[in-house]
């Protein structure tokens, strides 16, 4: 991402930032806000940080996993570094649409080829949609009957959340057809081009063809690392499944911090689904705005007024917010790091000890 656009998406997101704390704190007290932060436990707080560095530190334990696999070994820490990367662009771009690319990058500075970066991160991308749906589908089997009874106004947010579901179903269709089913996928693309021209002006172009094969050259690869390597593709999904489970974990802690205890775990962990799958579907820099009014509509029937607001910034702070911030140093430093080292024309690129020639 070139510095202007990254500028650029950064004055956006302040703003949106500062529009929707602005707007809640319009119609909640921001002093009810302080007295309720001050009475808060500070272990279990501290506890709810600690979750950012379970999913960082996740993230990027899955990423090393499937690498070595492909014989390309990247240390613990670099593995987190990678992450926070791409936390940091998936924050600041639409639909978090900066996040991989730039975390490919950045791998390829440090001697990843960028072929064997994007088949780690599709099968990554693929496992993390594929949990995602797992979790979506708990809730739309328990939690979505009981609050569609009881909540009724939030019926939207419920549309919301199916919308995506779809859209990430669909996502892992097209994903897995292009690993094991190229042929059915190309027959269905087909009809669907067809469908469209008929129907509209758009036309595609030689650039729409070439990134379509690209993806399907990508997903292939994909596809035989997973068929020679499953042991570490389904260490690499639970592993993923324990980072997940640890961010959605923050609002739970949040709430603990603030002396309450009647709802239960699974409660909070439904209405995280539900916002990272609606939030998701939302062309929004890291959901800003929706979020916040998804989490304010949802934590209604759990927290007094007093406390609602209180309990939705707070929960958004440290899943994202600080999140970000930390995500926002660590990328700086590397992107520094990365400038300030020697030019060197490199034959071959080599990660450790390791060339292609070697393999």
């Amino acid at each position: 991402m070139k510095q202007k656009n990254q500028g650029k998406s950064i004055f956006i997101l302040i703003g949106m930032v500062l529009a929707t704390f602005l707007l809640v704190f319009h119609n909640y007290s921001i002093k009810d806000v302080l007295e309720t932060l001050k009475e808060a436990n500070l272990l279990w707080i501290l506890l709810a940080i600690g979750m950012i560095f379970v999913h960082m530190c996740g993230g990027g334990l899955a990423l090393k996993v499937l690498l070595k696999s492909l014989h390309r070994d990247i240390t613990f820490l670099q593995g987190a570094k990678y992450m926070a990367i791409e936390f940091y662009f998936s924050g600041i771009t639409p639909s978090a649409s900066g996040g991989e690319p730039m975390q490919i990058y950045y791998m390829s500075k440090d001697g990843i080829e960028v072929s064997r970066g994007t088949s780690a991160k599709m099968l990554i991308t693929v496992l993390y949609k594929a949990v995602l749906l797992v979790l979506g589908l708990f809730v739309l089997l328990f939690a979505m009957p009981v609050a569609l009874k009881t909540e009724i106004l939030n019926v939207w947010i419920w549309m919301v959340f199916l919308l995506g579901f779809l859209v990430n179903l669909i996502v892992i269709v097209v994903c897995l057809l292009a690993m094991f089913r190229q042929s059915t996928l190309r027959r269905l693309s087909d009809k669907v081009v067809l469908f469209i021209q008929k129907k509209t002006r758009i036309r595609l172009t030689e650039s729409m063809v070439a990134k379509y094969e690209h993806f399907l050259n990508d997903m292939k690869r994909s596809a035989e690392h997973f068929t020679h390597h499953r042991k570490e593709t389904a260490l690499a999904a639970v592993i993923i499944l324990v980072q997940r489970m640890g961010l959605f974990s923050i609002p739970y802690l949040v709430y603990l911090a603030i002396g309450l205890g009647g709802e239960n775990y699974l409660t909070f962990l439904a209405i995280q689904v539900v916002l990272s799958i609606a939030a998701d579907s939302l062309p929004l820099p890291g959901g800003v705005g929706a979020s916040e009014a998804i989490l304010l509509a949802l934590y209604e029937p759990i927290y007094s007024e007093q406390m609602l607001a209180t309990a939705m910034l707070l929960s958004r702070f440290v899943s994202y917010y600080l999140y970000l911030f930390i995500a926002a140093g660590i990328t700086i430093t590397n992107s520094y790091l990365v400038a300030k080292r020697p030019k060197i024309v490199e034959e071959e690129p080599k990660v450790g000890n390791v060339t292609e020639n070697e393999q």
